[in-house]
């Protein structure tokens, strides 16, 4: 597909032609949720791409065997847990509270003081998932440690992989790319609101 076409290319199927002036479509709702989704105001945008486990081994007790409903065959003492768009949430909470703690304390656990941070969750149908996000360094905090302390804590994460990429002042580039079209199964859902912060 030339890159011409990217925006007229939703996950793997071409936009119907039909489609051009539905406020429900996906190309729509992009350019709403460009938006919305505004960087004013914004200290330092890094551009994060985070990458996830696509399965973990995990030790289970014949307890847990049996009630997952195996009554019959041998017993396996592990078994393969993959992962999924509400495990990918999950950890991204994990992560940004854990971030949002280190960064700003008491502030946080007190008061709810957090980072802005917008996340975009990409792959599945063979494809690795990941997460694309802006997130804001605060103006006390040295870039090249946020940087650091970012990374760690990723790749502590139950889910996290060691594939992580962090770009400092990024701008409005990054989230139209973010915001891309391809590479995702749903638009309307590959936005991940459970941990979008971004007051204005």
């Amino acid at each position: 597909m030339k890159s011409s076409d990217a925006d007229t290319h939703i996950g793997n199927i071409e936009e119907d032609p039909r489609e051009r002036h539905n406020p429900f479509s996906a190309k729509t709702q992009r350019k709403a949720i460009l938006d919305f989704c505004s960087l004013n105001g914004w200290n330092n945008v890094i551009a994060v791409t985070l990458t996830f486990r696509q399965s973990r081994a995990v030790s289970v007790t014949s307890e847990q065997w049996i009630g997952a409903g195996n009554r019959g065959g041998r017993f396996h003492p592990t078994v393969i847990e993959r992962i999924d768009q509400d495990k990918c949430s999950q950890n991204l909470r994990h992560f940004m509270n854990v971030l949002n703690s280190k960064v700003y304390g008491k502030r946080f656990k007190l008061y709810g003081k957090r980072l802005r941070f917008i996340p975009v969750i990409e792959g599945g149908d063979g494809k690795r998932l990941h997460c694309h996000a802006a997130i804001e360094c605060p103006k006390d905090f040295d870039i090249e440690e946020f940087q650091m302390l970012a990374r760690e804590i990723w790749e502590t994460t139950y889910w996290g992989y060691h594939e992580v990429e962090l770009v400092e002042d990024s701008d409005f580039g990054w989230l139209s790319y973010m915001m891309k079209l391809r590479d995702k199964e749903h638009f309307d859902l590959s936005i991940d609101w459970l941990n979008f912060y971004n007051p204005q």
